[in-house]
């Protein structure tokens, strides 16, 4: 070995040795193996390391010189396991933030930061979520679904007309949580801040009666 390494030229003679000899060489290595199986485990177990190791390597240099493709990758590859196994997904997620509670917090509060509009949407979906599973009065929806009935009501309050925006845009159930009424989209409805408040326990049949008589 050492004289391969101070003379290359030896070392492409024995590469071409090798290269004509294969079977031959597989063969007293067989051999060696049956012989000396302590040795060949070990022998096996290094290289099966050395292996790793420089996967590991180039893994580690590929990510390096391609930053965003190895994050859409690892994202994607993320999305397959949550498809395959979603309840599994689920509670690996749910370890890790009762492991990481503060890397959980500072993760939120950065997303927050970058996404206020899409953070109060959520909020708000979700604080409804949990007013019906309290209620027991069941039905959901989505924050897509909520946008899309914000468009399809052209951002304007369903009691008194004022454009709303994301800000502003408050989910007001017609018939309310308090008297049965469940959290699916068709029972949500575009209001103010200010009708949400006056209408309160009313239904919206109720509520747009006494502000024709008002």
């Amino acid at each position: 070995m050492h004289v391969a390494r101070e003379r290359p030229h030896e070392r492409e003679r024995l590469h071409r040795w090798y290269l004509a000899n294969t079977e031959k060489v597989k063969a007293a290595a067989r051999e060696w193996a049956l012989e000396h199986p302590e040795k060949a485990r070990e022998a096996a177990a290094r290289c099966r390391a050395r292996r790793r190791s420089k996967r590991r390597d180039d893994l580690r240099a590929w990510r390096a010189a391609n930053p965003e493709k190895a994050r859409e990758l690892s994202r994607e590859g993320s999305r397959r396991r949550r498809a395959t196994n979603p309840e599994r997904s689920r509670e690996e997620q749910r370890a890790w933030r009762v492991a990481n509670p503060g890397a959980t917090r500072e993760t939120y509060r950065a997303w927050r930061l970058a996404n206020l509009e899409r953070a109060r949407i959520l909020n708000r979906v979700g604080s409804s979520r949990r007013r019906t599973r309290k209620r027991g009065s069941g039905g959901s929806h989505t924050a897509a679904e909520w946008i899309a009935l914000c468009w399809a009501s052209a951002w304007r309050c369903a009691y008194c007309g004022d454009v709303l925006n994301e800000k502003t845009a408050q989910q007001e159930h017609k018939v309310p949580i308090s008297r049965g009424g469940s959290d699916d989209i068709e029972n949500i409805a575009l209001s103010c801040k200010s009708c949400n408040s006056r209408k309160h326990s009313m239904t919206d049949v109720e509520f747009l009666q006494r502000r024709s008589v008002l």
